[in-house]
């Protein structure tokens, strides 16, 4: 009997230490920076999903038409007394279509901008099995045979373009999270501020720059070259992709740097603060969001080691809410984002003494009939700046979808691009 004790006591020891180990190494994986990092950039992801590209799948197949009109309306008597931009955009319409029929391999896009109801640019891209062309009304009358195409070769029944667009936004916001490698960081174990309270913290400070930027676009680059299913895709539309090689840009046009600081608690790595820190020789500023729970947070706003906006966020099933207050904790602005099934409404307001803002965005989804829907997207703004130059108006944008599609091209007495020098 007593064996049977000591065999099960035994059993339940091995069990309990390979539990605490488990929980050891998972511990420890989370305590790396690249791993809180990584957690990070998936909350911010998660947000914008939810509240911005939360859009169901409206395309039914990839046999579309899309047309978008768009229209302007826009007065300012400080800017039309300066500048007649405005009164010719507001005589202004452009147009916008992409149509795809995959079944026949064609595939059209194409940009109408009329002034005064007179046709001032027509563009257009045009693919028709392995060929493409393109037309600018502004350099021939005809379009130009611009060689081979390699557009429809990515587009199966198992894989459609849907897919392929879905595979490689996965795929770079993945690799983008993958960059950020330990070494780039710095950790301490700090006392600050968090929501007015002093606490011990672990801090995880990452400076963002010109070179750090070249190697995170260099590395997701290098990630898509090596991955089958990407490569493939890429290659498709870009032959010479698995060769291409990054070039280092000035992404930051005057050197500049910024640091991004996590605060974490120190033992249960529970989110506490972030913070933006942008420096320079003349001004200083920082950006600090304290997380309150999962639904609430405060977003502090400062200039100079002076507090410019204090900020009050909530995050709510179908809502985004912000409301604005000064130094003084007097209401300034506000922000919010509402969604309904398809249908968006957001607000941004802003009063204080360098500028009043106030910009609307509505956007309605309409089903006309199976296969085929409108969306209206209204855009109304009233700008005022250093209280004299005052612009306000509107922009409306009409969408036409559907999935019937009819596409005729003319391209038998095409130029070859060759042939014109």
């Amino acid at each position: 009997m007593k064996k049977k004790i000591l065999i099960i006591l035994s059993i339940l020891f091995i069990l309990l230490s390979i539990y605490v180990i488990h929980v050891g190494i998972d511990f420890y994986k989370k305590s790396m920076p690249s791993s809180i990092m990584g957690e990070c950039i998936q909350s911010i992801e998660n947000i914008l999903e939810n509240y911005i590209f939360s859009y169901q799948d409206i395309q039914s197949s990839d046999n579309f038409s899309l047309h978008q009109d768009i229209s302007f309306s826009i007065l300012s008597d400080y800017y039309e007394k300066n500048d007649s931009y405005f009164k010719q955009l507001n005589q202004s319409k452009v147009e916008l279509s992409i149509e795809q029929d995959s079944l026949k391999k064609k595939l059209l896009l194409q940009l109408i901008h009329t002034l005064n109801n007179q046709e001032e640019l027509n563009s257009k891209y045009y693919v028709e099995d392995s060929t493409q062309y393109y037309f600018v009304n502004t350099v021939l009358n005809q379009y130009i045979n611009n060689g081979n195409s390699y557009y429809f070769e990515n587009i199966n029944d198992q894989q459609n373009m849907d897919y392929n667009i879905n595979y490689l936004y996965s795929f770079v916001f993945n690799s983008f999270k993958k960059q950020f490698k330990n070494s780039y960081f710095k950790s301490y174990q700090v006392k600050r501020k968090i929501l007015n309270e002093e606490k011990d913290v672990l801090e995880i400070s990452l400076t963002i720059n010109n070179k750090l930027l070249n190697q995170i676009f260099e590395g997701i680059l290098k990630d898509l070259q090596k991955d089958k299913i990407a490569s493939r895709i890429l290659s498709n539309m870009i032959p010479s992709f698995k060769k291409l090689k990054w070039k280092d840009k000035k992404i930051f046009i005057n050197n500049d740097s910024y640091t991004f600081n996590i605060y974490y608690s120190k033992y249960l790595y529970k989110l506490l603060k972030l913070e933006l820190i942008s420096l320079n020789e003349e001004n200083k500023k920082i950006v600090e969001y304290h997380v309150i729970d999962t639904n609430k947070g405060k977003i502090y706003i400062i200039s100079n080691d002076l507090l410019k906006y204090d900020i009050d966020i909530s995050f709510e099933t179908n809502q985004m809410n912000l409301s604005i207050l000064d130094s003084k904790s007097n209401q300034v602005g506000l922000f919010y984002i509402k969604k309904k099934d398809f249908n968006r409404e957001m607000h941004f307001e802003l009063m204080d003494n360098s500028a009043n803002i106030d910009i609307s965005i509505h956007s309605e989804f309409k089903n006309e009939k199976k296969g085929m829907f409108l969306n209206q997207t209204m855009i109304d703004f009233d700008l005022l700046f250093s209280n004299e130059k005052d612009l306000k108006g509107n922009i409306n944008v009409l969408s036409k979808y559907s999935d019937v599609v009819n596409i005729y091209e003319e391209v038998e007495d095409a130029i070859l691009q060759k042939k014109l020098g």
